[in-house]
């Protein structure tokens, strides 16, 4: 009696609710327990034209007397069909970004002592993780015209200055082409550095390195205490 295909989509109009791929026996036995009424919609799996119940002639004449009162709530077995809200349209995603880098936040106590010997007063972060970081680098963002880096392995007097993050960059990329070992990088800002000079470094480092060169960069803070 319906059209010539195996799944259909129902749109059940009071609730606005659209179920999707539903056997054609299960909508006649839906139509017969009165589930289904004259002005609820169906259309074969992968089409795009609804025709209400009613005005089909293949199902008019199996739908119930007075099917235009109004009936309960359609309430579809949750775990036999796929249910869609409104329009049944694909979510849109958000591209990921090609260099798989993740920004970790890193947990510094005040009173520890780290080889990067750092100096900046950090912003404080009430929920924040312990990270051991070996073979690390280190930039320490003093304003947005000073830039200081790192390694882990140095002392603080054998760190390098910039005034720009394109030299601070390319001072990074030398480097790592004179084998200088290191896969993670930590930042160090203070609390009164905006949060967009910290992402356009982030975001230039993402973009100057493979995930095989720098793998994580981590944001340096204080615990609350």
């Amino acid at each position: 009696m319906l059209p010539d295909a195996k799944y259909y989509d129902v749109w059940i109009v009071k609730s606005n609710q659209v179920i999707r791929e539903i056997p054609a026996a299960t909508i006649l036995q839906w139509i017969a327990e009165k589930r289904l009424i004259g002005r609820d919609k169906i259309r074969p799996s992968g089409t795009a034209d609804w025709f209400e119940v009613g005005q089909h002639p293949s199902l008019a004449s199996t739908l119930p007397q007075k099917d235009n009162h109004e009936t309960d709530v359609f309430e579809a077995p949750f775990h036999s069909f796929k249910k869609y809200q409104g329009v049944d349209d694909d979510v849109d995603m958000i591209p990921l970004i090609d260099v798989s880098l993740v920004l970790l936040v890193y947990f510094l106590m005040s009173s520890s002592s780290m080889g990067s010997g750092t100096s900046t007063k950090l912003p404080i972060a009430e929920y924040a993780s312990v990270q051991g970081v070996k073979d690390q680098a280190w930039i320490e963002i003093e304003n947005e015209k000073s830039y200081t880096v790192g390694f882990a392995e140095r002392k603080k007097n054998q760190a390098t200055k910039f005034d720009t993050q394109d030299k601070l960059i390319a001072h990074l990329q030398g480097e790592i082409k004179k084998g200088q070992g290191f896969k993670e990088i930590t930042v160090y800002a203070p609390g009164d550095i905006s949060a967009g000079t910290i992402r356009t470094l982030v975001t230039s480092i993402e973009k100057s390195f493979g995930k095989d060169e720098i793998s994580k960069i981590h944001l340096g803070v204080t615990g609350k205490k």
